[in-house]
C-alpha cells in the first residue's frame, strides 16, 4: 500500500516466541492518518494470496494486551511511547492466580455437595464447588503464589492434577481408612503466567508503583496524534484485577476515541474516577457515519 505524501511513520512489532509477529504501521499524509495491520504468520497457512501475511486497514486501534505482555517489552514502538507511561508499566506487577478444573462422575462426588467453597491447610489452593453452582461434579482449585508460579516447574499437567488431588485426600479421607478418592474423569490446568499471550493473570499495584500508574498506562498514543488507545484491567482506577475493570476501561477507550473524531473534549481523569453509563449503539453508529462523510 503507497501513500504519495507520508510524513509521519510509526512501526509497532510484537514478536510473540513461537507464534507469530505483527506489525502495525501508523502512516499519516494529506488525507488524514491511517493505521495499517500486517500480520505474519509462520506457517504461511490459510492467508491465501498473501502467503504468509494478512493485511489489515483501519483508523484506530484499542490496545488491551495483558499487563504481563506490555511489562515483557514484546511489543515494541516506535517511537517509543512515552517515558512516564513506560516507566508505569515497570512498576507495576503482574500476578499469578492459576486454576486447575477437575469433573467428576456424579456417582464419585465425595464431598459437601452444597458447600460453595471451602479451604484447606495449603495456603495456596482454596477450592470453589461449581456443583453448588450447577456445574455436575466440577471442582475449581484456585491455586495462588508461589505454587501458581509455573507450578513451581511442573510442566505436566498430570503432575499438578496430583499435587491438587493429595490436597483434597488430606481434607477428605477417613481417619480410619486408606481408601483413595476418585479419580476425575476431566481436567483442565491454566498457565496464565507462561501463556505468551497474556504472561500473568492479572496486574497489581507493586512495591515501587504510585497510585495513578493505572492513569498514565492508559494514555494513547502517539501524544501528537493520537491511533493507539488503551484498555484492559491495568488501566482502571475502579476495577483493577476484575472483569468489570476490564469493561469500565474498554467503554473509556472507545468514549474517547468517540470524542477525539468528533472533536469534543475528554476529560481522562474524570471518567477515570467516576465512568459515565455504558455507550449506547447510536454513539458507535454516529461515529461510524461520520468516519463515512469524511473518507
Amino acid at each position: 500500500h503507497t501513500h504519495t505524501h507520508t510524513h509521519t511513520h510509526t512501526h509497532i512489532h510484537t514478536q510473540c516466541k513461537d507464534y507469530c509477529s505483527r506489525f502495525l504501521l501508523f502512516t499519516r499524509n494529506s488525507n488524514g492518518s491511517r493505521v495499517h495491520v500486517r500480520c505474519k504468520k509462520k506457517d504461511g497457512k490459510d492467508n491465501q494470496d498473501h502467503g504468509d501475511q494478512l493485511d489489515f486497514f483501519a483508523d484506530y486501534v484499542i490496545c488491551t494486551v495483558p499487563i504481563g505482555v506490555l511489562k515483557s517489552r514484546k511489543i515494541h514502538f516506535a517511537p517509543p511511547i512515552r517515558e512516564e507511561q513506560q516507566r508505569a508499566i515497570d512498576r507495576m506487577g503482574s500476578g499469578a492466580h492459576n486454576k486447575v478444573i477437575l469433573r467428576f462422575a456424579k456417582k464419585d462426588i465425595f464431598w459437601p455437595k452444597e458447600v460453595p467453597n471451602f479451604n484447606c491447610l495449603d495456603p495456596c489452593i482454596q477450592w470453589l464447588n461449581m456443583h453448588a453452582y450447577g456445574k455436575e461434579g466440577v471442582l475449581v482449585a484456585h491455586v495462588w503464589p508461589p505454587y501458581a508460579y509455573n507450578f513451581k516447574g511442573q510442566g505436566n499437567d498430570d503432575k499438578v492434577v496430583e499435587k491438587v488431588m493429595e490436597t483434597l485426600q488430606t481434607m477428605f479421607r477417613k481417619m480410619d481408612s486408606k481408601s483413595r478418592l476418585p479419580c476425575p474423569v476431566d481436567q483442565i490446568v491454566t498457565r496464565w503466567d507462561t501463556d505468551p499471550f497474556s504472561l500473568g493473570s492479572y496486574s497489581f499495584l507493586g512495591v515501587e508503583s504510585q497510585q495513578f500508574d493505572p492513569l498514565l498506562l492508559s494514555w494513547p498514543h502517539p501524544h501528537e496524534d493520537p491511533r493507539c488507545f488503551f484498555a484492559g484491567e491495568a488501566t482502571s482506577l475502579v476495577g483493577q484485577q476484575c472483569v468489570y475493570g476490564a469493561v469500565e476501561s474498554g467503554r473509556r477507550a472507545v468514549k474517547e476515541l468517540i470524542c477525539m473524531v468528533k472533536n469534543v473534549e475528554f476529560d481522562r481523569v474524570k471518567e477515570s474516577f467516576q465512568p459515565e453509563p455504558e455507550l449506547t449503539e447510536h454513539d458507535l453508529l454516529d461515529v461510524a457515519f461520520t468516519k463515512a462523510h469524511e473518507m
